[in-house]
C-alpha cells in the first residue's frame, strides 16, 4: 500500500512539475520537503522549468534548455535560452557598450580574478578545453587559423625557442599505438569525403611543383633500394632538383639529378652501390645521364 502510494504521489509530482508548477509548489502540494523534490526531479531527468519571460512563446522547458546558475537551487537560470539568445540579439550594441565600460572600471580586479582562477584550476580547465576541442573541431579551425596568421612571428620564435622539448613531444606521441590508429582512421575518412578535392590538389601541386615531386619520388625509390642513410641533407639535395628545374626551363633542355655512383641492392649484379646523398648526386643532361651505363660491374664504369 505504501509502495502504491508513493508511485502515485511520483506521477503527480511530475504531472505538476511539467504543467509549469516550480519544485516548491509542487512540494507545497505534496506536503514533502522541497530539496528532496528538486532531488528525485533531476536524479530522473524530470524536472521542467518555467520561463519568467511573458513573452516567451514556450515557457515551460526541460531544465536543459536554461542556462547553468550555481546561485540557484536548482542550479539554472529563470530564463531560457532561447529568451536569453533573442535578448542578446536585439541589444548586442548595448550590451557590448556595458561591458567594455565594466571592464575599463574593474580591469585590475578582474585582471586578478581571471589569473587567480586559472592557477587553481588548471588541470580541470586542461581538461574541459581539451574534451570542448575534440567534440567541436569545426568551431577551432576558423579562430586558430586566424591566430596563425596573425601571430606568424610570435608561433615562430617560440618554436624555435622549445624545438627540443616540441620534436620529443612530437616523437612520443606519434610513437603512441592509440594515436596512430586514430590518425590513421581519421585520414582514412577524411580522404573518402573528400576525394576528389585531394586529388584535385594534388595535381595541380605536382604541376606547380616538379622539382619538389621529382625529389620526393627518388628519394622514395631510394628508399626502396635500402639506399638511405640518416646524415643525408634532403635541403641540399632539394637544392638540386630545384637547380636542375631552373636549367630547364632557361634553356628547354631536359635536366636529370644522376647518381654519381648508382644506386642499387645486393640481389643486382653490381660491382659497387652508391647512396642517395647529396656529394652522390650532380646534374647532367637527360642524354648526358641516358649514355652512362645503369650499373657499375667493373671499375672502368666508374666515371673518372
Amino acid at each position: 500500500m505504501e509502495l502504491t502510494k508513493q508511485i502515485e504521489q511520483a506521477k503527480l509530482l511530475i504531472q505538476l512539475n511539467q504543467s509549469g508548477k516550480s519544485f516548491r509548489e509542487c512540494s507545497t502540494i505534496l506536503k514533502c520537503d522541497p530539496k528532496a523534490t528538486l532531488q528525485y526531479l533531476l536524479e530522473n531527468d524530470f524536472y521542467f522549468k518555467k520561463c519568467n519571460n511573458p513573452k516567451c512563446e514556450n515557457p515551460i522547458k526541460h531544465h536543459s534548455n536554461f542556462p547553468t546558475q550555481t546561485r540557484n537551487l536548482d542550479g539554472h537560470e529563470s530564463q531560457c535560452k532561447d529568451c536569453k539568445r533573442r535578448y542578446r540579439k536585439k541589444n548586442k550594441k548595448h550590451i557590448q557598450k556595458r561591458s567594455k565600460e565594466y571592464y575599463q572600471e574593474n580591469r585590475e580586479k578582474l585582471l586578478a580574478d581571471n589569473a587567480e582562477y586559472q592557477r587553481n584550476n588548471r588541470n580541470t580547465r586542461n581538461i574541459y578545453h581539451k574534451q570542448h576541442r575534440k567534440d567541436n573541431p569545426s568551431n577551432y579551425r576558423e579562430s586558430d587559423k586566424r591566430y596563425r596568421e596573425k601571430n606568424r612571428d610570435k608561433l615562430k620564435q617560440r618554436y624555435e625557442d622549445n624545438r627540443v622539448e616540441i620534436l620529443k613531444y612530437w616523437k612520443e606521441r606519434n610513437a603512441d599505438p592509440e594515436v596512430q590508429k586514430q590518425k590513421q582512421q581519421s585520414g582514412k575518412a577524411y580522404y573518402e569525403q573528400n576525394r576528389e578535392i585531394i586529388l584535385e590538389r594534388m595535381k595541380q601541386y605536382q604541376k606547380d611543383n616538379p622539382d619538389k615531386v621529382r625529389a620526393i619520388r627518388a628519394r622514395r625509390r631510394a628508399r626502396k633500394k635500402n639506399a638511405t642513410v640518416g646524415w643525408t641533407d634532403h635541403k641540399i639535395i632539394d637544392d638540386l632538383y630545384s637547380e636542375a628545374n631552373r636549367l630547364e626551363k632557361n634553356d628547354n633542355i631536359p635536366r636529370h639529378v644522376d647518381h654519381i655512383i648508382p644506386i642499387g641492392t645486393q640481389k643486382e649484379d653490381a660491382f659497387v652501390c652508391g647512396l642517395h646523398v647529396h656529394n652522390n648526386l650532380r646534374i647532367l643532361t637527360e642524354k648526358e645521364n641516358l649514355c652512362r651505363p645503369r650499373k657499375i660491374r667493373s671499375m672502368d664504369d666508374i666515371d673518372e
